[in-house]
């Protein structure tokens, strides 16, 4: 890969998706439970609930958007497409379609951090959150999701983008 492409995948896509999904989570986390004095682990309008909606909806939302900018970079002669998958991500392999490959990552995202994020409230004693703890840690949550999510997005659109 070419120092253009670690430059999009690491900065652009790593970084500056982490301050984007800051403030977009954080406006979220905002709009859904300022009202709220202390946030519940369970619930309906709880750290839970809102912790597997997180893990879906934001690598799908993630994955259709970077394809789509990441296409348009390849297409308007910013960035050079990979034609073949090399480094660190090539034993990755995600699906070809947009749509598939969003939602094998939202399922991966789903099955890998839930379960630990609230396994860890569960060991802690952690049954509720006064809401600015709990606005740090969905922000938290969203950024450590979208890197890990994001650059994965962004490797599979550049080389698919020459095909």
């Amino acid at each position: 890969m070419r120092a253009a492409h670690w430059r999009y995948l690491l900065l652009d896509n790593g970084v500056g998706a982490a301050l984007l999904n800051a403030g977009i989570n954080g406006a979220i986390a905002w709009a859904v439970f300022h009202r709220m004095a202390v946030v519940p682990l369970w619930g309906a309008v709880g750290i839970a609930t809102d912790t597997v909606a997180t893990s879906i909806i934001l690598p799908v939302l993630t994955c259709v958007i970077v394809t789509f900018l990441t296409n348009w970079h390849v297409r308007a002669g910013r960035l050079p497409p990979l034609t073949s998958f090399v480094g660190s991500f090539a034993a990755l392999r995600l699906p070809e379609g947009v749509w598939a490959r969003a939602g094998s990552l939202a399922l991966a995202s789903l099955v890998l951090l839930v379960p630990v994020t609230l396994m860890t409230f569960v060991g802690l004693g952690v049954d509720r959150l006064p809401f600015d703890r709990f606005l740090v840690f969905k922000v938290g949550f969203a950024v450590v999701d979208g890197i890990l999510v994001t650059p994965l997005c962004a490797r599979a659109a550049l080389s698919r983008a020459w095909a």
